[in-house]
C-alpha cells in the first residue's frame, strides 16, 4: 500500500489558499505483461480561501449569471478510482484513470456533487 500526503499552496497570490491531499493506493500486476492496475482512495481538504475562489458567487456574478449569491467555507473532495498503466516501449507509457468524485460543497456552481471522470494520456520517459 502506498500513501502520499500533498500540500498545494497558491504561489500566484490569486487567492492565497491551500489544499491538502491524502492519497492511498496500491499497484497490482495483472496477467497481461507490462499492464498494472492501481485502485486508490483520496481525500482533499480545501481551506476557506481556496474554496471561496473556486465556489463563491459574488453579488455582481449573481446578477450577471442568475445564480444565487454564495459565500463558500472550507470544503472537502472525496475520490476513488483506478489508474491503469501500460508500458508501450522503453520510453513510452500509456496511462488511463476512471474515478468517482464527490464535492462536499453547496455552491450553485457545483451542478452535480457526485460525478465520474475519465482520463487518457501518454507519458514519454527520458
Amino acid at each position: 500500500v502506498g500513501a502520499r500526503l500533498t500540500y498545494l499552496h497558491d504561489v500566484t497570490n490569486e487567492h492565497n489558499g491551500y489544499e491538502i491531499q491524502l492519497h492511498l493506493g496500491r499497484a497490482f500486476d495483472t496477467p497481461i505483461a507490462d499492464f498494472v492496475l492501481s485502485p486508490y482512495l483520496e481525500v482533499n481538504y480545501r481551506d476557506e480561501k481556496l474554496s471561496q475562489h473556486l465556489y463563491s458567487i459574488s453579488a455582481q456574478e449573481s446578477s450577471a449569471s442568475g445564480l444565487a449569491e454564495f459565500n463558500a467555507d472550507e470544503s472537502w473532495v472525496y475520490k476513488g478510482g483506478v489508474i491503469a498503466l501500460y508500458d508501450l516501449s522503453e520510453n513510452w507509457l500509456a496511462i488511463s484513470e476512471i474515478a468517482l468524485e464527490h464535492h462536499d460543497c453547496d455552491s450553485p456552481l457545483v451542478q452535480n456533487d457526485l460525478g465520474w471522470e475519465f482520463s487518457l494520456g501518454a507519458v514519454y520517459k527520458f
